[in-house]
């Protein structure tokens, strides 16, 4: 638990405003850093991808009709 490997985060900067999000999505990238452990984040916000510097990919709701 001291030092994990993965870090799971769900919608980590959701309903934040701009600041405290970039915020919160630095921090992350800085404790995945520090730690060296992967990080596995479901998002809405493009800057969670962008301040870990990831790979991202994009799932889309597909069409119902």
């Amino acid at each position: 638990v001291l030092e994990p490997e993965l870090l799971v985060v769900d919608d980590p900067t959701e309903d934040l405003d701009p600041g405290a999000a970039d915020e919160i999505a630095d921090q992350l990238a800085t404790a995945a850093r520090e730690l060296g452990a992967a990080v596995l984040a479901a998002s809405n916000d493009f800057r969670v991808s962008a301040a870990l510097r990831a790979r991202t990919v994009l799932l889309a709701h597909p069409d119902p009709t």
